[in-house]
């Protein structure tokens, strides 16, 4: 009784929710989980910037910038925040923009010891982004 309940039950999940879940048959690319640097002067590039900072993998223009890069040159960034706070440890290290009252900041961890360039042509600190 019990089991054909369950069957039941089985049957009816898979009709409402279009089937029973699968596995994907190969695994997603990883270019879906990489943080992007749009740099057109619209979208937000904070989380970009902050992956970078952290020398992870980031998308720009198109192309992996890989986690080993040390320079980046952009256009027109926008960033949400005033500000970057580089911090290695409990040390602050850096700070990229200029801190305002109110306006929020990203505290970012470099303790990895690698430099990083950032060099842009315009770059907007606590502007307004597309969402």
């Amino acid at each position: 009784m019990i089991s054909e309940l369950n069957r039941l039950l089985n049957a009816l999940g898979n009709l409402i929710l279009g089937g029973p879940a699968r596995k994907p048959k190969k695994p997603l690319p990883e270019i879906l989980f990489c943080p992007v640097i749009f740099a057109n002067g619209r979208d937000d590039d904070t989380e970009g910037l902050k992956a970078f900072f952290e020398n992870r993998t980031v998308v720009y223009a198109g192309r992996y910038v890989p986690a080993g890069n040390h320079e980046l040159v952009c256009e027109d960034v926008r960033i949400r925040c005033s500000s970057f706070w580089l911090r290695a440890g409990s040390d602050l290290v850096g700070i990229i923009g200029i801190p305002q009252p109110g306006a929020p900041i990203e505290v970012v961890d470099v303790s990895h010891g690698a430099h990083r360039i950032l060099t842009c042509k315009n770059m907007h600190i606590n502007a307004p982004v597309q969402p």
